[in-house]
């Protein structure tokens, strides 16, 4: 539910007239139709010890006196309060150093304010408030000086009247408005002074310091100079939004200070982080960034190019779920990528690109990405367009304040795609063979026991075996080699690999002896399937270990009884193969009987 005010808000208020806040507290500041920036100067009543405070420019001036001197004879002030130097609440001590005829009335500042208006030539005194201990005693009135440095000026403060709980602000608080509003309805407010804070504060941490020590006020009302005013009711919510709002806006613009163009740039850069923190998947990421970018660029579809630790070029697109998959792109496009990424970081270049060979290429724009000090960059950003644009200056800094975090963003899904790589490369080894790149006995004894149990509560999901053992292989050893050896397993290997399906599981038991693992409807095949596998392992060429040199295997075959455990149906499978040895090698054993 939103938060609405109720001191005064729904009394119309005329501008023409001073307005009381509280008991001798007075609203005597100027609306000028048109302008956002509306003045506000205030009037506290204390006899002839009263003070103006923020008493404005010379073009609010008039109509400000004209105000005062409805309540009290302007000679009854005593004391100009002027939180900060800028000529907005300044401008007029010209004037009213004119009208001053007592000789105790004095201009209340900061030493560093002092030093710049001290140029208008016044004879009007000043009273700085850190000598006179950050308070003042005027009349039966306690007021307090809240120091708040650099906000927006190094020497700016605010100042609190203890007796009715208001809080002057000057800038702090503040905002731009359409039309005369005096008071702030609901938290809607904080949107008006959004940007006003944004560009006039230079950072987050000046802000905090700002707030947190107003917070600890026993405030009724915040007076600002600018916008509106704000009820007790409001201050909570304005004050945690204040604390989150990314400031320095300025520090965005180049060339053009456009305060819309960079509130929107600061809004999309931080709408954006925001992203990157609530999400950890990279296409969420890019999913929340699509509408952001669109606000600013007729954008049709966002997509990015990496290079992962192996040097493989990778693209995330909405075709692949932005889940980084190889790039396969023609010829010429590469070579546009390739100027494209020597560009500085965050650069546009306008090209003609397409990921789907099938489709004509769309005007781009091919962003690349921080390189780390590299000629060259690692990753790019594509934005592809649905027309044409000119690459403004906006659209130049646009990109250039989004590379960065695009290039966290990529830099994270690359780094995450690298280490799921190290991780299945650390997995792999553990469950294969390194000599032939078969699985292991480990790893077999575990997917096994599965597909055993899945055939207990099935018997349609059949399981069948091929054990495997090179013919003669201690020989080749003694007569070639280890090395020689080691390269018949790898071409044996190679050869159980080009043959079996998919779903077969394929074993190096140890030494030159293998085991295949067939489930499903070919496992009735598998003596086909051995006959397919020992033709293909005596078609093997080994002539670069010797002329003529041929390598034979011999097969025993199994099929798994009921409940029949891993041991035992390995067991049957060697009694064939030792069979297929005994009757002379490089044949098929097992046997209809054996497989009913």
């Amino acid at each position: 539910m939103p938060i609405s005010a109720s001191f005064s808000t729904t009394k119309e208020i005329d501008p023409a007239l001073p307005y009381a806040l509280a008991p001798g507290v007075w609203w005597v500041g100027s609306h000028l139709d048109g302008d956002s920036f509306q003045c506000h100067s205030y009037l506290i009543e204390a006899g002839d010890q009263s003070l103006l405070i923020d008493p404005g420019g010379l073009r609010t001036w008039p109509e400000t006196l004209k105000k005062v001197e409805q309540i009290l004879p302007f000679d009854k002030i005593r004391y100009f309060v002027c939180q900060h130097q800028d000529p907005d609440i300044t401008a007029s001590l010209v004037e009213i150093d004119k009208r001053i005829t007592r000789s105790d009335a004095a201009v209340v500042t900061h030493w560093r304010a002092q030093m710049l208006m001290k140029e208008y030539g016044l004879s009007l005194p000043f009273l700085c408030v850190e000598k006179c201990g950050w308070q003042l005693e005027a009349g039966k009135r306690r007021l307090r000086f809240v120091f708040t440095p650099y906000a927006h000026f190094p020497g700016a403060f605010c100042t609190f009247d203890e007796e009715s709980g208001i809080l002057f602000s000057s800038d702090l608080f503040g905002g731009f408005t359409e039309g005369f509003k005096l008071f702030a309805e609901d938290e809607s407010y904080f949107e008006a002074m959004r940007p006003f804070h944004e560009h006039y504060i230079p950072s987050n941490e000046v802000l905090v310091h700002a707030v947190e020590k107003i917070r600890k006020l026993p405030l009724s009302l915040i007076a600002p100079q600018h916008g509106q005013l704000i009820p007790k009711e409001l201050t909570p919510y304005i004050f945690d939004r204040l604390t989150s709002l990314d400031c320095g806006l300025f520090l965005l613009a180049q060339g053009s200070a456009d305060i819309h163009r960079l509130t929107a740039l600061s809004k999309t850069l931080r709408e954006f982080t925001r992203a990157m923190v609530l999400y950890r998947d990279f296409s969420e990421i890019v999913e929340a960034a699509n509408p952001m970018v669109r606000r600013l660029l007729p954008l049709k579809e966002l997509a990015f190019l990496a290079f992962d630790d192996a040097g493989t070029m990778v693209a995330m697109t909405p075709e692949n779920r932005y889940h980084s998959r190889p790039a396969d792109l023609p010829s010429d496009m590469l070579e546009a990528l390739l100027i494209a990424a020597h560009a500085p970081a965050g650069s546009a270049v306008p090209i003609q690109f397409s990921f789907h060979k099938e489709l004509e290429p769309r005007p781009t724009l091919a962003v690349p990405l921080d390189a780390g000090g590299k000629t060259s960059s690692s990753a790019m950003a594509l934005l592809v367009l649905h027309e044409e644009i000119e690459l403004f200056e906006e659209v130049q800094a646009l990109l250039q304040h989004l590379s960065k975090p695009l290039q966290v963003a990529v830099e994270r899904e690359m780094m995450l795609r690298n280490l799921d790589q190290q991780r299945e490369h650390i997995y792999q080894r553990s469950i294969r063979d390194p000599l032939t790149g078969l699985f292991n006995r480990n790893y077999m004894q575990d997917t096994m026991q599965r597909l055993l149990s899945l055939n207990d509560r099935n018997p349609d999901a059949r399981v069948a075996l091929a054990v495997v053992d090179i013919d003669h292989f201690k020989s080749i050893n003694d007569r070639f080699g280890h090395n020689k050896g080691d390269a018949v397993l790898k071409a044996v290997a190679q050869a159980v690999i080009a043959t079996i399906r998919d779903d077969d599981l394929a074993v190096r038991l140890g030494g030159e002896e293998f085991a295949i693992f067939s489930s499903g409807a070919s496992c009735l095949r598998i003596m086909e399937f051995a006959e397919r596998l020992r033709h293909a392992i005596e078609s093997i060429d080994f002539s670069y270990i010797r002329v003529g040199f041929k390598v034979t295997a011999s097969f025993g075959v199994a099929l798994r009884q009921a409940s029949e455990s891993l041991h035992d149906l390995i067991g049957r499978a060697d009694e064939s193969l030792y069979r297929a040895k005994t009757e002379g090698r490089n044949r098929v054993c097992g046997g209809i009987g054996e497989l009913g």
